[in-house]
């Protein structure tokens, strides 16, 4: 056997300054072609890509001919692209992430304090509301800025075992004074985009009833195309792309009436947001043991599916018991986890929205923010008497967009704030579903999306009782665990690994490996595990133990 690196990302900075140096063009173009032609030709891989940067014009009409022509789009995965994006608005940035094949890092408002720089939509320029819409979102910036001090106070006074940690009080300030900004608040991320991806994306960045939206994808283009001009073919959107959703709007608004003018005013924190379970896996518990028993033998599934139905509940508890005995707070549950679904309905706010949109592996459709569905204010400003100032805030916020809309309704959306509501339907499978608990049923998670998250899976538990028996937050999977098993989990304490030392700057990785179990005694140091690290907790070894996230889909 034999795995060589083939390639990784680098700065675009040092890549131009390598290509000065050694006269090579910067491309991923060659990885894609050479790729490619694994499945026809005899040659090593490594001969394959040698072939493909010697003739970068041949490989680049190779590509256009196997992914465009021929369909196979795959190919274009092999190159990958960072890109900073910087300058853009909170509302952009959710046009930008609903495309959850990407991977992105975005400016945290819960621990970054925010400034007063915003979008101004283009639509809006040489119109009558732009003083209007400017004026509105400078003051819900000021009183942003006139709340923060204050809630560092209240917070700081309320959990006086903070004063040695002054930050979580800073932090907690943050997280509730930004329900009053706006979306047109400027941020930046950085993103990770296959071509494949990025192409998809373009398109449907460029259907945008957004300027911005359009814009964005105009520059995305430019970077990318001058490096890999065979792999981005079709960036415009097609008719499908562009016209399917404002068809059936137009249709529907014929016989669809809105079932209310605005919803109640008066929400304050957890009661404001909706969570309904609409739709679920019928018999889950049994279908999920069927799939289980369907992966452990020879079986049919519908004979699977039979055998459960006749057992006893205390079995079926066996079987299940028997899945999940070594199931760790860090460890995804088994595949089989995924035959399952859940749709639910959610009214949230955009700063619920914010944290629910980083989970991926669901699907996700939204409507756009309106003030009609309400919006949520922290506990926090009605316990420093500023839920009068604050809903006044919100009025003013609520007559410039009824203002705008009379002029550009997808724009209206800018001047909303973190607190106003969309209506999302969001269907997801066990198996995620057991990651949202982990991570947002958790003390650690945002207050807003810790309430969604602890409503969707009360319901979830309700209709899937025995597959979501040990689905909760980290800190209390040992609880959870134990009331299944009788006793604790093997690891109670959630540690990370010992780090290896890395190498010098210049120097190569050590290319000889100690055996697992041996100890490498370094000069100056106590003797330290040289390749596996130990579970905590117990006696057995962990191979490629790494600080990642450990709930992340295999």
């Amino acid at each position: 056997m034999k795995v060589a690196l083939a390639g990784f990302n680098i700065e675009y900075e040092l890549m131009q300054t390598l290509a000065r140096n050694h006269r090579v063009a910067l491309t991923p173009e060659p990885i894609s072609a050479a790729y490619a032609r694994i499945s026809r030709s005899a040659k090593p891989v490594e001969e394959l890509r040698q072939d493909a940067r010697k003739e970068l014009d041949k490989a680049r009409k190779s590509n256009m001919t196997i992914v465009f022509e021929m369909g196979h789009h795959s190919i274009a995965e092999h190159a990958v692209f960072n890109f900073d994006v910087t300058g853009v608005s909170r509302l952009a940035v959710e046009a930008l992430e609903r495309h959850r094949l990407n991977s992105y890092m975005e400016k945290s408002q819960r621990y970054v304090a925010l400034g007063d720089e915003f979008v101004v939509p283009e639509e809006l320029k040489d119109t009558e509301v732009l003083d209007e819409f400017v004026a509105t979102v400078k003051l819900q910036n000021r009183y942003y800025h006139e709340l923060y001090p204050k809630l560092v106070a209240h917070f700081t006074a309320k959990h006086p075992e903070w004063k040695d940690e002054p930050i979580r009080a800073e932090n907690a300030a943050k997280e509730d004074a930004r329900y009053i900004t706006g979306l047109a608040i400027l941020t930046q991320l950085g993103m990770t985009a296959n071509a494949r991806n990025l192409e998809l994306m373009l398109r449907s960045l460029t259907a945008s009833g957004l300027a911005e939206v359009r814009a964005l994808s105009r520059q995305l283009y430019e970077q990318t195309v001058a490096v890999a001009p065979s792999l981005l073919v079709f960036p415009q959107p097609t008719d499908y792309e562009k016209n399917t959703y404002a068809r059936v709007r137009d249709y529907a608004s014929t016989f669809m009436t809105p079932a209310f003018s605005r919803r109640p005013r008066n929400f304050i924190a957890l009661a404001a947001s909706d969570v309904a379970l609409v739709d679920y896996t019928q018999n889950a518990d049994n279908k999920l043991l069927a799939a289980i028993l369907h992966t452990v033998s020879r079986a049919s599934h519908a004979e699977c599916l039979n055998r459960v139905e006749r057992q006893t509940l205390a079995r079926k508890k066996e079987i299940f018991k028997l899945a999940c005995q070594d199931l760790q707070a860090y460890n995804a549950v088994l595949r089989e986890f995924e035959h399952l679904s859940l749709t639910f309905e959610l009214v949230i706010s955009a700063s619920g929205f914010a944290q629910l949109k980083r989970h991926r592996l669901m699907t996700l459709t939204a409507q756009p923010y309106d003030p009609k569905n309400g919006w949520t204010i922290p506990t926090s400003i009605a316990e420093i008497k500023e839920h009068k100032s604050f809903k006044e805030m919100l009025a003013r916020t609520e007559d410039v967009f009824d203002h705008i809309t009379t002029i550009a309704p997808a724009v209206a959306q800018y001047v909303l704030t973190n607190s106003h509501q969309r209506r999302v339907l969001m269907t997801v499978d066990a198996r995620e579903l057991y990651h949202i608990s982990r991570l947002r049923e958790d003390p650690a998670a945002q207050w807003d999306i810790r309430d969604i998250a602890g409503r969707m899976m009360e319901q979830a538990r309700h209709v899937m009782p025995l597959t979501l028996a040990l689905a909760s937050g980290k800190d209390s999977y040992a609880k959870v665990y134990e009331e299944l098993f009788g006793r604790p989990p093997a690891v109670r304490e959630l540690k990370l690994p010992e780090a290896r030392p890395l190498p010098a700057t210049g120097e190569p990785a050590p290319s000889k490996k100690a055996r697992p179990g041996k100890t490498d005694k370094r000069e100056g140091g106590s003797p330290k595990q040289a390749v596996r690290s130990r579970k905590p907790g117990t006696g057995t070894p962990e191979p490629g133990t790494t600080n990642e996230e450990p709930q992340t889909k295999g």
